[in-house]
């Protein structure tokens, strides 16, 4: 799935973002800090179920389980989304909360079956040296401390990392990334670390697009980055 330059704001609870892809439309409801539903090809898709009402919500068909901590795993919740054939996928650290779950360790890759397409304008390449993403990308990293989550009202238990700057004009800065937002996924891997994300970023230079899941202003953010125009310049 290639995703192009956007931006999704949890502003109020189910406000769902639509958009139009060569196979049929995508829609990303965030529902609360990292939780989240998406209805694609037919499909319906659960993130980390774990915050918020989920009351009148249709049942999955795919649940994505990303960390063991309180604000991405809760049983009774995924008990209740689930239906006969939903297909879970978690870290091995949660196989004994999710019984018959499919375990997907850190950097590995599954494949399903739902076909989203290309979002229509896109522009694709690759990026090299993720190590140093300013560099490239335009972004410096920090480490998330206590003093920083606080004032960034970063949930307790959240791990990420911390934009500390954005350079003007940059792919990063084109994406809406901003200093003091706190990058806690890229794509489909949780990140603690400024090198846990350098690399995941670099690791998603064969799909020439990568999704950030972001909070900011203690709402859940995604910031779709597009990795082709940091090979420009």
């Amino acid at each position: 799935m290639r995703l192009s330059v956007f931006v999704l704001t949890a502003t109020s609870l189910f406000a769902a973002e639509e958009f139009t892809t060569s196979a049929g439309k995508v829609e990303i409801t965030p529902i609360m800090h990292a939780s989240l539903m998406i209805k694609a090809g037919g499909k319906i898709i659960y993130v980390d179920p774990a915050q918020g009402k989920y009351d009148g919500l249709p049942q999955a068909d795919y649940i994505f389980i990303t960390d063991i901590h309180g604000d991405h795993l809760a049983p009774p919740i995924v008990d209740k989304l689930k239906k006969s054939g939903t297909v879970i996928v978690a870290p091995k650290a949660a196989a004994d909360k999710l019984p018959g779950c499919e375990i997907m360790a850190n950097g590995e890759t599954k494949t399903v079956t739902v076909k989203v397409g290309q979002m229509p304008g896109e522009r694709v390449a690759g990026t090299e040296n993720a190590e140093q993403p300013r560099a490239r990308i335009g972004l410096a990293l920090a480490p998330l401390s206590p003093e920083l989550r606080g004032q960034l009202e970063v949930p307790d238990g959240t791990r990420g990392v911390v934009v500390r700057s954005v350079e003007p004009g940059s792919p990063a800065d084109q994406a809406g990334l901003q200093a003091g937002d706190v990058i806690i996924g890229v794509g489909g891997k949780q990140v603690s670390s400024p090198s846990e994300a350098a690399n995941a970023m670099r690791g998603a230079a064969k799909d020439h697009a990568v999704a950030l899941r972001v909070i900011r202003n203690g709402q859940a953010v995604f910031v779709g980055l597009n990795l082709d125009q940091s090979s420009e310049g």
